[in-house]
Formats: structure tokens, sequence, C-alpha cells
């Protein structure tokens, strides 16, 4: 039998732990054999006042993790209730609302223990804490910067619901504690805090400027403003510039739906793409459809970011009027966008010459560039300017597109000017070289490989349906993607000239009955030459 014998021991006190080492000697073995030394680690007892300290420290810190997690949720709560009407909102709310009410009561009494966990409960606490003004949170525009922060602090909180979710169900209370499993974790903790101190302080931001300004009625930045003056004064005075309304077309110049539908997406991605370039112009001959384009390229950005829509016309054309471009996108400007009325009120209350200055470069710097200092752009601005061609200064080196040329790179990144025009020698020469330009053509062979078919719509919704029935398909082909073309013949087709006699048929024959030589003559000069012959002179069959 095999007996070990106690020969010694050694004590080794190592704070806060004690270590005993006891040398056992084997009996029956050889004297020369090793003696066996046992070490065993004993912690200490710690006094009963230290444990009951200790005890009560823990439970205050779940208390306190508690009301902070109700009050955390009572704020979403309020959001949620508050926000139905904001219908991209609601799901959101609804959405963090579900996820974090059903965590248990005592998962969060045990995992508050942990000082990041409660500063986590915190920040979700502080970040909807706005939520208490019920007024100011029904107030807020759906396409507003402070609902898009609003939606993106929900998405967070969302992520941070379904992150505790997963965990809660791998925990034991009293066998597995929080420390364990988010030991490794506490990056992300950090990160979704971080996050939401981020997007409250954005928020709050926001919302001083915007009491600010409807509150006060002056520019943003009080600091630097000498003379106060109210919006009204500023609208007054802003009013004085010279004025030429763009949107004179109503909704006759309108795309038809399915559409252009190329042309369309390849422009709305561009303006909405924050890597595009300043300026877009698209060029095309007479007819092919640019101002259809771009007044619903403009109409679609109406709601969400169109400054302006310039449209120059030939029957105005005139060089002493072409300066009304600035001046009418500045005025624009100021009435879809009260900051930037304040600080142009501020630019033209300090200059009345200005309204009378026919200077290209003067109104650019004083009513777009200087204004636009004072301002963080955020989301692209649209600017539409059709028929530049037709502008009346639109020929040489020196005239009004060479100047756009120039200069539009000066304006802020987000901002996007779309310029229509027939491909006139001058202008294409001159955007070519232009910084921060590109340029599309109307008969681009991917984006206008569908005009037919788009005519071919057109020319449905237009005419009858037994003349479109038979005739329909050849119009078309016959415009030569020239939608002017098919404009006016369907007008042709409709109102027949009564004078001779003639019938919707007979319209109908006479556009398709004459071959038409492009090299001789412009497709949309022989259209005029037949419908006025037709009104004008006796059909001979």
């Amino acid at each position: 039998m095999h007996k070990d014998t106690l020969i010694g021991r050694k004590d080794v006190v190592c704070e806060p732990q004690h270590e005993l080492d006891i040398i056992l000697s084997s009996t029956d073995g050889p004297a020369t054999e090793p003696a066996t030394v046992l070490t065993i680690t004993i912690a200490p007892v710690r006094p009963d006042a230290e444990l009951a300290g200790d005890a009560l420290r823990s439970s205050e810190k779940a208390i306190k993790a508690m009301e902070t997690w109700s009050s955390a949720v009572g704020g979403i709560k309020r959001v949620m209730d508050t926000v139905g009407p904001i219908a991209a909102l609601h799901p959101y709310a609804s959405l963090a609302w579900s996820l974090l009410s059903k965590v248990p009561e005592t998962f969060i009494q045990q995992v508050g223990r942990d000082d990041n966990v409660q500063a986590l409960f915190e920040a979700i606490r502080d970040a909807f804490e706005f939520a208490k003004d019920a007024d100011a949170l029904r107030n807020i525009k759906p396409e507003s910067r402070q609902a898009k922060i609003i939606q993106e602090m929900l998405q967070c909180v969302s992520e941070i619901g379904k992150f505790i979710e997963l965990y809660a169900k791998h925990v034991q209370v009293g066998t597995r504690t929080w420390k364990n499993i988010f030991g490794q974790v506490d990056g992300e903790i950090e990160q979704y805090r971080t996050t939401l101190i981020r997007l409250r302080d954005d928020f709050l931001a926001r919302a001083a400027v915007t009491t600010e300004v409807a509150v006060l009625g002056i520019q943003l930045d009080l600091a630097t403003m000498s003379n106060q003056a109210s919006e009204v004064e500023f609208g007054a005075i802003i009013r004085e510039l010279p004025y030429k309304g763009g949107w004179r077309h109503g909704n006759t110049k309108r795309c038809l739906l399915g559409t252009r539908v190329d042309f369309l997406d390849y422009i709305i991605k561009w303006v909405e793409n924050p890597e595009s370039e300043r300026a877009l112009v698209l060029l095309g001959q007479a007819g092919t459809g640019k101002s259809s384009i771009a007044h619903e390229v403009a109409r679609r950005f109406e709601n969400k970011g169109l400054g302006s829509y310039f449209a120059f016309l030939r029957k105005e054309q005139s060089k002493d009027e072409a300066y009304q471009l600035f001046t009418t996108i500045a005025r624009d400007l100021s009435d879809r966008n009260p900051a930037f009325k304040l600080a142009l009120g501020r630019v033209v209350k300090d200059n009345s010459s200005l309204s009378g200055t026919r200077d290209y470069r003067t109104l650019f710097e004083s009513l777009l560039l200087e204004p636009l200092k004072s301002l963080e752009v955020r989301d692209p601005i649209l600017i539409v300017i059709d028929a530049l061609d037709e502008s009346g200064d639109a020929s040489g080196k020196n005239g009004l597109h060479a100047f756009l040329s120039q200069n539009l790179f000066e304006l802020p990144q987000k901002f996007r000017i779309l310029v229509t025009s027939r491909p006139e020698g001058s202008v294409d020469a001159a955007f070519s070289k232009a910084l921060s330009v590109d340029t599309l053509y109307m008969d681009d062979v991917k984006l206008a490989a569908r005009t037919e078919q788009d005519i071919c719509v057109y020319i449905e919704n237009e005419l009858p349906p037994d003349v479109f029935k038979d005739h329909g398909m050849k119009l078309a082909k016959a415009a030569e993607g020239v939608f002017q073309w098919a404009a006016v013949a369907c007008g042709f087709i409709n109102s027949p000239p009564a004078t001779f006699g003639f019938s919707k048929k007979k319209c109908v024959q006479r556009l398709l009955g004459h071959a038409r030589d492009l090299n001789r003559q412009d497709p949309l000069d022989k259209l005029y030459e037949e419908v006025l012959e037709g009104y004008f002179k006796p059909y001979e069959a």
C-alpha cells in the first residue's frame, strides 16, 4: 500500500490570495526520490461588511439601469405615437419599440450592472429626450434633415434591440454573466453609443437653427450680423430683382409615362450621384425633346431639391435680358430656402445697384456665390437652364454660354446644373473644354435607341384610335426621331384645313405621301411646308 507522509509546509502570502505549499514524501519509495510539492491556493475570506457593500452597489446599479431603460423605451414610444402621420418614420419607430419593449426586466437589471451597458442605455435615453416636446415633433417635415436624423436614430436603436435580443437568449441569470458574453464586444457597444450621441447632437443643432430662423427671422450667423432685418423686409428687397418665370409651360411639356426612360434615368442618377460633375449639357437638334426631358426632370425634383427652372424663348430673345438668368435663380432659391433668403437679403440690402447691373460676373458672385458661403449644402440642388441657344447671347467667344462654361464649377459641390441647347458650334465648343461639365447628346446611340417607340406612344396618345391603328407606326417612322414633327403632324391631322375640304385621311396621305430628302431640307422645315400648304394651297390628288 502506497502512503504519502507530510514532511513539511511553506506558506507564501501573495495579496489578495494565500498560497499553501504541502510537501509530501512516499514511505515505500527510495529515499532518493524527490518529495512531491502540492500547492493549494486559498482565496481570502472577505469581511461581511465588504460583501454587503458590494451587494448594495450592485443593487443600486440594477435599479438605475432599469430606470434609464424605462425612460429610453418611453421616449421611443412617444416618438412612435407622435410621428404616426409621418409615414416614412412610423415603421422605424414601430420596429424599435417592438424590439426594445420585449426585453425582460430581469435581464436589464442584470446586464445594467456593467458600466459600458449603462452608458449605452443613457445614450438611448438622451437621444430621444426631444420626444417630450410633442408639438415640436409633430411640426417636423417628412423631407427635412431632422426627419432623416430621427430615422437614423430609430434604425440604430433597432440594431441595438436585435443585438440585445440575440444575447438575451443565451444568458441564464446566476450561471453566465453579461461580462462573460459581452467582454468581447465592448467595441460594438461603444460604437452604438457614439453613433447615438453624434445623431443627437446633429438633431439638436438642426433644431436650434430651425428655431432661430423661425422665431427671430434673421440670419443664421447672428454674431456677424450688424444690422438685423426681418424676413419680411428681406423678401421685399429681393422682389425688386428682375424675375422671369420658368414654369410657363405647365404639364404640356411633360414626358408621357413610359417615354424617354433611358434619358431620364441617366439624368436623375447624375443629379443624385455625389461624385457627379456640377453641370450636364444636353445637346440636340430642334424638336428632339430636350425641353420636355428637362421639364420632366425638374418636375420630379420639384419637392426634393429643385432650386430653379429658367427657360429662354426665341420670341423673347434679347442679349439685354440674358442677365435675368442670375436674378431669377437667386429669387427662386430664396423662395425655396429661407436660410438662403436671409443671406441674399443681406447682400442685396447693402448693394441696391445690383437690381440694375447687367454684368454676369457681378451678378454671379453677389447673388449666388456670396449668399451660398454661409450655407451648408447637404443635398443636391438642381438648377435647369433650358434652351440656352435662345438666350440672345450664345454666340462667339464671350457670350453667356462662355461665362457659364468657365464659372459653374465655382458653385458648391452639391449643385447640379442641367443645361439644354441646340448643338450650336459656340455652345458645344465652350462646354467641351469646361471644368466639371459632362455633355450628353440627344442622338446618343444607347439612350436614343427607343426614340421611335416613344414617338409612337406619343402619337397613339394624340390621334383617334382608328387613325393610329392604320397609320401610327408609319407616322412614327416618318418623324425620324423628331418629337416636334410628331406634335405638329398630330395637330394637322386632328384639325384638318376646312378651306379645301381636307379630312384626317387626306392629311395623313399628304404627310406620308412625299419622300423627304434630309440632305436637302430639315425635316421640320419640310413638315411646316406640308402643313402650311395644306392650309393655304388647294390639295391636288
